[in-house]
């Protein structure tokens, strides 16, 4: 759910802005006067079309103010869902009720979470690692503070990726 033009005409309120590199007043929210009791928001990886990838942290910076804060309570989250299906409007995905991102048997907890820093800043870049996961669709799923909406500036994930060494020589290969 995002608080945008579909709610209200508030042009700040963009799923977009949460992955476009800025960290300024671009933001998300779920805004509303009676705050919802909990949100995901989630990123398809890839360049155009989903591609699988090795994922094993996200950045998160979390957007405050007197009706948004940083989550209560939060999962990071993997799609384990035979199908990938690009959402017609990524800013409500709920709305499309047999899209399979809406089904929570498609999404698997990260484990062995770490948080740097241990408690969620509102302010600060918000640096998470965990296992290693291969999957296409990253989101995090959040519970918001009593009386509070959701807000996020912005959201990344990056690859791990194993690069061969081409350059090596063998000298010799010994067997015990």
């Amino acid at each position: 759910f995002t608080n945008d033009a579909i709610v209200k005409p508030i042009p700040k309120d963009k799923i977009q802005y949460v992955n476009d590199g800025v960290i300024n007043d671009n933001r998300w929210t779920n805004w509303v006067e009676n705050p919802r009791s909990g949100d995901w928001v989630g990123f398809i990886l890839g360049s155009g079309l989903p591609e699988e990838k090795y994922i094993n942290n996200l950045e998160a910076t979390f957007f405050e103010d007197w009706g948004c804060s940083s989550p209560e309570s939060f999962e990071i989250q993997y799609y384990v869902g035979n199908k990938v299906v690009l959402p017609k409007q990524p800013s409500h995905v709920l709305m499309e009720s047999e899209n399979p991102f809406n089904d929570d048997k498609n999404w698997v907890t990260v484990t062995n979470l770490v948080a740097n820093p241990n408690v969620t800043s509102s302010i600060d870049t918000n640096y998470y690692t965990f296992d290693m996961v291969k999957t296409k669709v990253l989101r995090i799923k959040m519970k918001p503070k009593s009386g509070k909406s959701l807000g996020i500036k912005e959201i990344k994930a990056f690859e791990e990726r194993v690069e061969p060494n081409s350059d090596f020589v063998v000298s010799g290969i010994q067997v015990n």
